[in-house]
């Protein structure tokens, strides 16, 4: 019986040295990018020594634009210090003919050395950061159009968040990456919002909405009408889709009114009861807009789309539009 068992064991203890003797000279896993499985361990150094130095990282970016850091290019080399002996310890080792079945990769950061100034130099001069290639990222814009505001497509362009790839580029190197999908990896910076985005919808709806307005100005037996033509140069869409409405160019407007309607200061023609025509000026009798509150009151109307005729608010009046007013 004493016998069987140790013949088993013979046989137990042949069956285990031929599995690791096949494990570590033929399924030695990559090691970084590299395949050394099937080499013998003093192989091994001088395989990494020659193929590392050739090694290359590939950039994919928008437009299908490709780039490469290239070993030479950062110094990228196999570490002078790092033997590939320095495994056979382990390799050699029944615990390491274990760890295979839990790892097919071996990457040793150690295994490889690059000089970071380079890398850094190399990184900065990748044309994707050269400014004259650089397009921002634009939201979503709005075009007025005979049959109203439309929407105008975001603009996604190609601008990089430098230190999500940087990141990302020194990982690949360690890992022995040989290539990085810029799209893949959220390292672009991207407009807020689409054109589908309800924020862009809800804001044209809106803009058409002010474009409904018609503010007819009555000034006795004068009008003047003042309609989306014109309300259309007044309004401006900010980064976060709000509706801004140019002041400078309303006060404009109504000052144009003023000068064209007020009466106050101006020369008039009195008719005396002798029948003598006398003309009179100066005086704060007359017509004055109050274009601070007319402001104020016809963005609340235009904001409403209102269609509505009203006299502007005067912060002076006189008994009739017809003593001195003369409107071309």
């Amino acid at each position: 019986m004493e016998g069987r068992k140790n013949n088993r064991n013979k046989i137990l203890i042949v069956i285990i040295t031929s599995f690791c003797i096949f494990f570590v000279l033929y399924l030695v896993p990559t090691i970084s990018y590299i395949n050394v499985s099937g080499e013998i361990i003093e192989e091994v150094d001088e395989k990494l020594t020659s193929e590392i130095p050739t090694y290359m990282l590939e950039l994919k970016e928008r437009e299908n634009n490709i780039e490469q850091i290239k070993a030479v290019d950062i110094g990228l080399k196999y570490h002078p210090d790092w033997k590939a002996q320095h495994l056979n310890d382990k390799q050699n080792s029944i615990e390491w003919i274990f760890d295979l079945f839990n790892q097919k990769k071996s990457n040793p950061t150690e295994l490889i050395v690059y000089d970071e100034k380079l890398l850094k130099k190399c990184f900065n001069n990748l044309s994707c950061f050269n400014s004259k290639n650089i397009i921002e990222p634009q939201n979503p814009s709005f075009q007025y159009t005979d049959n109203g505001y439309i929407i105008v497509d975001e603009v996604y362009g190609n601008k990089i968040n430098k230190d999500i790839l940087y990141n990302k580029v020194v990982n690949a190197i360690l890992k022995g990456e040989t290539t990085i999908d810029l799209e893949l990896i959220n390292c672009y910076e991207n407009p807020q919002y689409t054109a589908k985005s309800q924020e862009v919808i809800d804001t044209k709806d809106m803009l058409n909405k002010y474009m409904l307005s018609t503010i007819t100005y009555n000034f006795g037996d004068y009008t003047k009408v003042l309609d989306k033509s014109t309300i259309k140069k007044w309004l401006k869409v900010d980064k976060n889709l709000e509706i801004i409405f140019n002041e400078e160019n309303i006060k404009e407007y109504l000052h144009t009114l003023s000068i064209t309607y007020n009466t106050v200061g101006k020369k008039r023609d009195f008719f005396t009861s002798s029948g003598i025509t006398v003309e009179v000026g100066g005086g704060d009798y007359g017509w004055l807009i109050n274009s601070k509150e007319e402001m104020k009151e016809l963005i609340t109307i235009i904001k409403e789309g209102q269609i509505i005729t009203k006299e502007p608010i005067y912060s002076k009046r006189q008994i009739t539009h017809h003593l001195g007013l003369a409107v071309n």
